[in-house]
């Protein structure tokens, strides 16, 4: 191999590797962003996009709860007066038609015009979270800003039995405090 071809094939392998790199810092900054978004945050919510139960409260007060570093709050309903209770550790997660459509059955979608496929092909980040009793949680970050709780089981299969449109009603300290006794 000549001098020449050598040199154009080292320069070019220099410019994929520096490509590379840029994206990777790009793609980290884009995660750190799609992070704040939901991390630090109490979330309610008023619309089922997707349900398997009969009735659906819909409370008019903060549901959920992300710490910034991380951890899922939600009501307990277990207690004789209202607390919350610490879920787990959301952690990144890729929604694939495996893991996510293929686990909703037996139910109507409530929304016009969204489904599983839709809401996978629009979604920026999404976390994961197993509690101890099994219970599953994916918290869903959409192109649009929009976030998704689903909610299901994660024994030998996985169900998703309901999918919350969240809102954001302010940081995770308010909701903390407002609800720990």
């Amino acid at each position: 191999m000549s001098k020449l071809k050598r040199g154009i094939l080292t320069a070019l392998c220099a410019v994929l590797l520096i490509g590379f790199g840029c994206f990777a810092v790009y793609r980290s900054q884009q995660y750190a962003q799609h992070k704040a978004q939901v991390f630090g945050h109490s979330f309610g919510y008023s619309l089922n996009l997707y349900s398997n139960l009969y009735a659906s409260y819909m409370p008019s007060i903060a549901a959920y709860c992300v710490t910034d570093d991380g951890i899922l709050y939600a009501p307990d309903y277990t207690a004789r007066q209202s607390g919350v209770r610490q879920i787990g550790e959301l952690v990144p997660f890729q929604l694939s038609e495996s893991n996510f459509d293929l686990c909703i059955s037996g139910a109507d979608w409530c929304a016009y015009g969204v489904d599983a496929a839709f809401i996978r092909c629009h979604t920026l980040s999404t976390w994961k979270c197993v509690s101890e009793d099994g219970g599953l949680y994916y918290l869903i970050l959409q192109e649009n800003g929009d976030v998704f709780l689903a909610l299901g089981e994660e024994t030998e299969t996985t169900t998703i039995y309901e999918i919350r449109c969240l809102n954001n009603v302010g940081d995770d300290e308010v909701f903390l405090n407002s609800h720990s006794n």
